[in-house]
């Protein structure tokens, strides 16, 4: 067999390879503008790099769609108090299109969160009562429920409230006795507060209602669930308030095209309270920017019925410092989750381990080896035995990015793009 050069080999295995090899890279030039649904993720390297890269991420967005940040990690949140500062032109650019975007960053420290709010009647009893399937033997007690909370709205909505966890909690905490007497007396006023117009709800509607709510003590279920509900969320994002509402929520940010940060150290059910207003979000085909920064959503509804949909109406961008930190140790969520990114920077990795997940996504290729080999011959017709040495090529699977290859980045990244016909890898030398 002719023997292929050494040139010829090399130049084989770095085309089969398709990793290109640079000195330095702008991340700026990786970022799309979010015009339209992108999907990107920032992996490893130091926590102010990958805030740069998510500011600069909400930097396009600013103004243009909504940015709703759920994290982990004060210190974004701190750049982001800044970002007119850091970047100039946004001012700027929004001075000469009219706008104005507001910010809210909701923590321990400011719970003026107003959970429910902006979401419609099915979703709001969707989110206290998830459905359950016929089979279920809880199936038609929850059903009584649901159709009690719906009365319970429909008093609400007769009494041009702004309907809001706290005006629920407010009237599923009244006696039934109660609502009846001071929704529908001619001297009807909000439910224990300031003035409100006369209800509008039919006689028809108030029989059926109130039926409703007496029979089977229906009402007091109702009112340990939605009490038990709020448990959830107060002193975490939300607490119970009586006067008027801020009108604070995911999805009114999102209409207003405004930015709200929301820090939870991975509670589950905050974060499958937010994921309830996503859900809502997408029921409209609302497209806005996610960023879920620091937080594992490993066994959340964010991840199982969320990042695990086959599309999304609006942009997603994860960040932290290992995908594992975000999926836990589900390597099938991870490589899901990767291979849904139009982008990915993934920097220097503290060991192999932490990055088999990014090689094993990347994939593989089919490296050529040159081989000699040796024999030994003996002529038909000589007592002498003769020496061989034959070259050959053999093939073996290689990781296009070796594990290992990701703890010596220091100040590079290995980027991905992704399109069709797969990822595109960029190992770059440093990452500016």
């Amino acid at each position: 067999m002719k023997r292929m050069s050494k040139e010829n080999l090399n130049y084989n295995n770095r085309t089969n390879r398709g990793v290109t090899l640079t000195k330095a890279e702008a991340i700026g030039d990786w970022l799309a503008d979010f015009s339209k649904r992108e999907n990107m993720a920032i992996y490893g390297g130091s926590l102010s790099k990958r805030n740069r890269i998510v500011l600069e991420a909400i930097a396009r967005c600013y103004g243009n769609i909504g940015v709703i940040i759920i994290h982990n990690n004060p210190g974004l949140i701190n750049d982001i108090s800044r970002i007119i500062k850091l970047f100039p032109g946004l001012y700027q650019r929004l001075a000469k299109q009219g706008g104005r975007v507001s910010q809210c960053h909701i923590s321990g420290d400011n719970m003026l969160y107003e959970p429910l709010y902006g979401m419609n009647r099915e979703r709001i009893v969707e989110t206290i009562y998830p459905q359950l399937s016929m089979d279920n033997p809880s199936y038609m007690q929850q059903h009584k429920c649901s159709d009690a909370l719906n009365c319970y709205i429909d008093i609400l909505e007769g009494k041009n409230e702004i309907i809001d966890l706290d005006a629920i909690l407010s009237i599923v905490n009244m006696d039934v006795e109660t609502i009846e007497k001071e929704c529908f007396s001619a001297s009807s006023g909000r439910l224990g507060a300031s003035s409100y117009e006369q209800n509008d709800v039919s006689v028809y509607d108030r029989e059926r209602i109130f039926s409703l709510l007496k029979q089977d003590n229906i009402s007091f279920q109702v009112r340990a669930d939605v009490n038990a509900f709020a448990s959830h969320l107060d002193g975490r994002i939300w607490q119970k308030r009586h006067e008027e509402a801020t009108n604070v929520s995911i999805i009114s940010a999102v209409e207003m095209k405004n930015i709200l940060s929301i820090y939870t150290p991975s509670n589950t059910y905050v974060l499958d309270y937010l994921a309830s207003e996503i859900n809502s979000l997408m029921d409209k085909g609302k497209h806005f920017m996610l960023v879920l920064d620091s937080i594992n959503v490993s066994n959340t509804v964010l991840n199982t019925q969320i990042l695990k949909a086959p599309t999304l109406p609006f942009s997603v961008v994860l960040s932290a410092d290992s995908i594992q930190s975000v999926f836990g140790d589900s390597e099938n969520d991870a490589q899901y989750s990767l291979h849904k990114m139009n982008t990915a920077v993934i920097m220097n990795c503290p060991n192999a381990k932490t990055a088999e997940v990014y090689s094993g996504s990347i994939g593989q290729y089919l490296r050529q080896f040159e081989s000699v080999n040796n024999g030994t011959s003996q002529g038909a017709f000589s007592p002498f035995a003769g020496m061989n040495k034959g070259t050959g090529i053999h093939e073996q699977l290689f990781d296009r990015i070796r594990p290992e290859e990701f703890t010596t980045l220091e100040g590079g990244a290995v980027l991905l793009s992704q399109d069709e016909k797969g990822f595109h890898v960029v190992k770059t030398n440093y990452l500016g």
